[in-house]
């Protein structure tokens, strides 16, 4: 994954998993690790576990930002609110077909 290549420095024990139709954009020249999803709309920014370690002191650890007309921005510190955020403005998945 390109954000261990990116930020070495980042606990690997502590990067949250890449879900199914997300992509690792992570670029050193960012402040922390980030996710796109495929459809392109869709981004979080996943920062340090440790806040000491954030560019931005007292800032939530995940940041959902929204690529539509009012860029918006959620921020949390549960992963599992920030893929709750993402999921609600996602196209829902194709549907699984079933030969019978």
């Amino acid at each position: 994954m390109l954000c261990y290549r990116e930020f070495p420095d980042y606990p690997a024990a502590a990067m949250p998993p890449l879900p199914v139709g997300w992509h690792d954009l992570s670029w050193h020249n960012d402040t922390c690790p980030r996710y796109m999803h495929d459809d392109g709309r869709v981004c979080i920014w996943i920062d340090y576990p440790d806040d000491d370690a954030r560019e931005f002191h007292g800032f939530p650890r995940f940041a959902v930002v929204i690529d539509d007309n009012d860029g918006a921005v959620y921020g949390t510190d549960d992963w599992t609110d920030a893929l709750a955020v993402a999921s609600a403005v996602l196209p829902p998945p194709p549907p699984v077909l079933t030969l019978v």
